[in-house]
Formats: structure tokens, C-alpha cells, sequence
């Protein structure tokens, strides 16, 4: 769930701060609020305009973050942890 909020929270940031917004996000903005929200810097964020940052176009988030899990007796165990958001931008 975690994950998931996160990507929704950078795809509502970056569909506001479009390219006609005061202040025009970039990839690294959505990246550090990404790893600021999952308090990790592990993350992998990857941040798509589709065809730009104007208003009307998309924005999409996709972010992965490895998880190993350490259970006493059992083997350790690597997952990847991933979610993703897409909206309109706004500004």
C-alpha cells in the first residue's frame, strides 16, 4: 500500500507542476518525493510524460522497491515490491 500511495502521491504532484505551472517538475522531484514518502532511497522511480509535460497530456509512475524478508529458520527470501499511478496533467 505503501508503494502504491507513494505513486499516486508523485503523479498528483507532477499533474499540477506541468510545464505551464510557476514551478515545473522534473523526473528528480518525483524521484526524492518517491523515496521521502516509502522512506527508502533503495526505490527505483521511473517517470513518464506522454508526449510532454503540457496540460492534457499524461504522467505516469512507476516505482519498484526490493524487500528481503528474514524469517528465523527459513531461507532468505528477495521480492520486489512495485506500484504505479498514471493521471492527466492539470497545469
Amino acid at each position: 500500500n505503501t508503494v502504491a500511495f507513494a505513486a499516486r502521491q508523485a503523479t498528483r504532484y507532477a499533474s499540477v507542476h506541468g510545464s505551464t505551472a510557476t514551478y515545473v517538475c522534473t523526473s528528480t522531484d518525483i524521484q526524492t518525493l518517491v523515496r521521502k514518502e516509502i522512506g527508502t532511497q533503495s526505490a527505483t522511480v521511473t517517470t513518464t510524460w506522454n508526449p510532454s509535460n503540457v496540460p492534457g497530456s499524461t504522467v505516469k509512475v512507476v516505482v519498484s522497491v526490493p524487500l528481503t524478508i528474514a524469517v528465523p529458520w527459513v531461507a532468505l527470501r528477495s521480492l520486489v515490491i512495485g506500484g504505479s499511478s498514471q493521471v492527466t496533467v492539470l497545469q
